[in-house]
């Protein structure tokens, strides 16, 4: 009889997810035996599709079961070491052999799991490995109506490829006192930032790591723009500039309590940056009225104190770096080279 072996199809170190396949005529018995859904069932037959649950003998692991067929199954895993090697241990307790993975489970995109850094990109990344990106370029090679239709998909995700490893960057900007380092501690859910009433606080950008449905950010504090004597300030806002030069989204922050901007063109017009990387942030709604028709329909208004408007920012933030989301299955370049290939297709 066919012996049943268990692999680690991800990258050996620590990562957001691993993967481990188990196959062969005693997976399921073994499975079954292990295997809790979140309400602590076990399950009488091979699921079809995904299972989410845990363990038996590590509860606070929560894993995802995915079933191929009767003898085929894999494992989705947090990517710490420790975690991957008490499996491995756990299947090995029950006679099922280590093996090495297929030579289909390795190349580029199972080296780039190693470094997702949210569970959304990793499952991407995992289908690219599966071949998904593969089988696109096949079809579209042999081209068709079909092939047109993969294209233009394939050329959609190009933008989300290239941040399933590196980070959208956020570039919080404004005048002084705006509220730019509320706005990043609000968005953080702690204190990032020094927040002060005096000017020019913020000297260098301050950033921290983030995600949002999902999909990773890093998004940077920035000294506030204007003309300054001190030259410790006029370095910060030219450190300033930099960021937003560099940044694939910028948060513009106004004070409703003064000056409001017409709309988001009259600040890109300011910034000299396309009208599609900002967004215009209406702060401190907690201390102003502001009538509806004098809010533009291209900002947010929110409340970095109360958290007004929060939760729509994070949703505008979203909308705006991925307005098209690839679904469970779809094609995406995922090098740096690929993605500027289909970029300039």
């Amino acid at each position: 009889m066919t012996a049943t072996h268990v692999a680690v199809l991800t990258p050996p170190g620590s990562a957001a997810v691993a993967v481990l396949s188990v196959r062969g005529p005693d997976a399921w018995p073994v499975i079954r035996d292990l295997f809790r859904t979140r309400r602590g069932d076990s399950l009488p037959v091979p699921p079809a599709g995904f299972s989410v649950g845990h363990i038996v003998d590590r509860a606070a692991d929560e894993v995802i079961l995915t079933a191929h067929d009767a003898s085929s199954f894999e494992i989705h895993c947090h990517g710490g070491r420790q975690v991957v090697s008490w499996l491995l241990d756990l299947f090995r307790s029950r006679g099922i052999l280590e093996t090495d993975p297929p030579q289909s489970c390795t190349g580029r995109p199972w080296e780039l799991l190693l470094f997702a850094r949210t569970p959304r990109t990793a499952a991407v990344l995992l289908d690219q490995a599966r071949g998904a990106y593969t089988r696109a370029i096949e079809l579209i090679a042999r081209g068709g109506p079909e092939a047109e239709v993969m294209r233009s998909k394939v050329r959609r995700h190009a933008r989300v490829g290239r941040h399933l490893v590196e980070p959208w960057k956020i570039a919080i900007a404004g005048a002084p006192n705006a509220g730019k380092s509320s706005l990043l501690n609000a968005l953080a859910g702690f204190d990032r930032s020094v927040v002060s009433p005096i000017p020019g606080t913020t000297r260098d950008a301050v950033s921290v790591s983030l995600a949002f449905d999902g999909w990773p950010v890093d998004i940077l504090d920035t000294a506030g723009l204007r003309d300054s004597p001190d030259a410790l300030e006029r370095e910060g806002t030219a450190r300033a500039l930099s960021a937003l030069a560099e940044s694939d989204l910028i948060l513009w922050v106004v004070d409703a309590t003064g000056h409001r901007p017409d709309s988001a063109p009259e600040v890109t017009e300011t910034l000299g940056v396309p009208r599609e990387r900002v967004l215009v942030v209406l702060n401190k709604m907690d201390i102003v009225v502001v009538p509806a028709a004098e809010i533009p329909q291209d900002a947010v208004a929110v409340s970095a104190v109360t958290g007004i408007g929060m939760s729509d920012l994070a949703a505008r933030l979203v909308a705006t770096l991925v307005p098209d989301p690839p679904q469970p299955g779809d094609p995406v370049p995922f090098t740096p080279e690929d993605c500027d290939r289909w970029s300039a297709a």
